[in-house]
């Protein structure tokens, strides 16, 4: 009787653990090892008819977690601003600081403070001047062409970059704006030409794209998008997109234009280089002095925003998955 006690009393526990019905009485099933195991395991794949308090309590637990995340994740990747998230590397910059006031860099080639290489030259039957000056207690370049007169600036990239997007911005102060044309344009290469320019100051005062391949004579393949003042300093900015061949500009911080689509006559997926042009070669040119500082240079990979939120929502359920584990080996 007394050994009929205990054993009875231990079926009676583990029936209520597992759910198998294993009493000596009115079942001929035994338990065992591999039968209590096995029954477990269907307790937590949720088959119909089978629960247990430590299932129960799981998904008290876990399930509130998962539905309270879902909505959060939602929320975040709507609030996402659109487009990509990046992370900026300076590959090219050049300050002028390492040159004595008075310095003439007409034709100069010089190491940058950042990237490869650097330089003046001229073009057109007059030639200018290019002189390092102290501008607002710091270094920059004047240049000063008059009228037929050309000169350019160049900046050599470490490599040639693609499915990127490279930031070129530069201070830019135009020291007049006379009854002319001409000005002080940025350029990229271009498959037609070697390199062309895309958007520049004009000396009338006006901040124009080209919209189609640059013609001195020509106006009607520009598009003014801003305006400036006369000795005013300009933080200028260009995005050139090369994984949607577009390109942005920014003054001030400001968009003057977004998302445009690049002109034919550039480069649509891969940079190596880039320059300026200072240019009073147009028909009615009256010649000007620019100050050019603080160029540079930097490149960025998109990383779309619905993947950085997949990532997010796969670590937050990896830590409630890793919880629910801890949970189990209590």
């Amino acid at each position: 009787m007394f050994w009929g006690n205990v054993r009875m009393g231990k079926w009676e526990l583990a029936s209520s653990l597992t759910g198998v019905q294993c009493d000596t009485l009115s079942s001929p099933r035994r338990l065992t090892f591999s039968n209590f195991w096995a029954h477990k395991l269907d307790v937590w794949k949720g088959k119909p008819g089978l629960s247990s308090p430590l299932a129960s309590s799981w998904k008290r637990m876990i399930l509130p977690i998962i539905v309270a995340l879902l909505p959060v994740l939602v929320l975040a990747w709507l609030l996402a601003p659109s487009g990509s998230a990046f992370a900026a590397t300076i590959v090219f910059s050049d300050d002028f600081e390492q040159f004595s006031v008075g310095t003439d860099v007409t034709s100069a080639n010089w190491t940058p403070a950042v990237g490869t290489s650097a330089f003046f030259s001229e073009f057109g039957p007059i030639s200018g001047t290019k002189t390092v000056v102290d501008f607002s207690g710091s270094r920059a370049a004047s240049i000063y062409l008059p009228i037929n007169a050309g000169a350019e600036y160049f900046g050599k990239l470490p490599v040639t970059y693609s499915n990127a997007v490279l930031s070129f911005s530069w201070d830019m102060t135009v020291t007049s704006v006379p009854d002319g044309l001409g000005g002080f344009f940025i350029r990229f290469p271009s498959p037609v030409y070697g390199m062309q320019i895309l958007m520049g100051y004009f000396d009338d005062g006006k901040i124009y794209v080209f919209t189609s391949d640059p013609n001195p004579n020509d106006l009607s393949n520009m598009e003014e998008i801003g305006s400036f003042k006369a000795g005013q300093t300009y933080e200028t900015r260009l995005d050139y997109d090369l994984s949607t061949s577009t390109y942005s500009v920014y003054v001030d911080n400001v968009s003057l234009l977004l998302n445009r689509a690049l002109p034919g006559y550039l480069n649509q997926t891969n940079l190596n280089n880039f320059g300026f042009d200072a240019f009073e070669l147009f028909n009615t040119s009256q010649g000007n002095t620019w100050i050019l500082d603080n160029i540079s240079v930097s490149v960025s990979t998109p990383i779309p925003e619905p993947a950085t939120m997949f990532l997010l929502g796969s670590g937050l359920l990896g830590l409630v998955g890793y919880g629910s584990r801890k949970f189990f080996k209590k």
